[in-house]
């Protein structure tokens, strides 16, 4: 990847001048801009390595995120209901992974939660179960840290995850011995492989008739 991103900036820096249209255009042209400061944050060896986490920021974290939440809805069976999920469920990120660079942090902080070390769908809930925002919740970090991809994650994860939820109930397969809820450590704490059972929902829409016919 780290080849790939550098190919792709030679070819941008060999082009014709033009009006920056994406992301490594606009820092090509920063960089340009802050070459005379020694300090700048703004050189080449920072733009490959952002790259690079956007492109892990949109694949592995978005695909981790979503496996810790089917695990988690399985784990809290009564939360998928015998209806469709709606609200408040879908509104709080459920099984939202953090990576190891934030432990100890706010989204740590037994302070501001009721079991810190646990997903607990009542974190998001108020005593009527309505869903309530916590200011302490910063997945995304904040300030200069921020993730430029949040708004993307956070409406990608909410489309697939409420799919899923409208279109089948997740549980284990018979047999199963249980839930492995000890994650894998690296980039992102990744949850175990195991099995898991989609029964579809019978008041779920109908994917409707196939192409041919069958």
């Amino acid at each position: 990847m780290r080849s790939f991103t550098r190919r792709e900036i030679t070819r941008r820096k060999l082009k014709a001048p033009e009006a920056p249209k994406d992301f490594i255009n606009c820092s090509l042209a920063q960089i340009s801009k802050a070459m005379d400061e020694p300090v700048s944050t703004f050189h080449e060896e920072n733009l490959v390595q952002v790259v690079i986490d956007l492109f892990l920021g949109g694949t592995n974290t978005t695909a981790t995120t979503q496996r810790w939440a089917l695990i988690y809805m399985i784990q809290h069976g009564a939360v998928q209901g015998e209806e469709p999920l709606v609200t408040p469920w879908l509104t709080a990120p459920c099984g939202t992974i953090i990576l190891p660079l934030c432990r100890g942090s706010v989204l740590y902080d037994p302070e501001c939660w009721e079991t810190p070390p646990q997903f607990n769908p009542g974190h998001f809930l108020d005593k009527d179960g309505n869903f309530v925002a916590n200011e302490a919740f910063l997945p995304f970090s904040a300030g200069h840290c921020v993730c430029p991809g949040d708004q993307l994650a956070r409406m990608e994860l909410f489309l697939m995850f409420a799919t899923l939820l409208r279109t089948f109930r997740f549980q284990l397969p018979e047999g199963s011995p249980g839930l492995k809820l000890e994650y894998i450590f690296g980039g992102t704490l990744q949850p175990q492989p195991q099995e898991i059972c989609a029964a579809p929902r019978l008041n779920s829409p109908s994917p409707g008739p196939r192409e041919d016919g069958l």
